[in-house]
């Protein structure tokens, strides 16, 4: 319940960029789906963006548009989401 009520106090003030940090961490999987569908619905309502930072890599490829994958506190790799989960291999970063 918390989650959603901070979310809800997030949208209140009609952002343009909603930066979501673990939103859905420790809920149950129908609550999950819940919280997921309801963004996915008022995002396209009121039309902003989201920054959703996740593990639950099932989640970003059914969320997101784009995708950037960190690996030992770097950014490895960023593209559409369709060619970073189809390109499947272990990340080497960027020096």
């Amino acid at each position: 319940m918390r989650q959603r009520t901070l979310i809800a106090l997030a949208l209140a003030l009609r952002p343009q960029l909603l930066i979501l940090d673990e939103p859905t961490t420790a809920l149950d999987v129908l609550t999950q789906r819940s919280v997921v569908e309801r963004l996915a619905e008022l995002r396209e309502e009121l039309r902003f963006a989201m920054v959703f930072i996740t593990h639950d890599l099932g989640l970003a490829a059914e969320l997101a548009d784009r995708v950037g994958t960190m690996y030992a506190g770097r950014l490895v790799e960023t593209g559409a989401t369709r060619d970073i989960f189809h390109r499947p291999g272990t990340p080497t970063p960027r020096r």
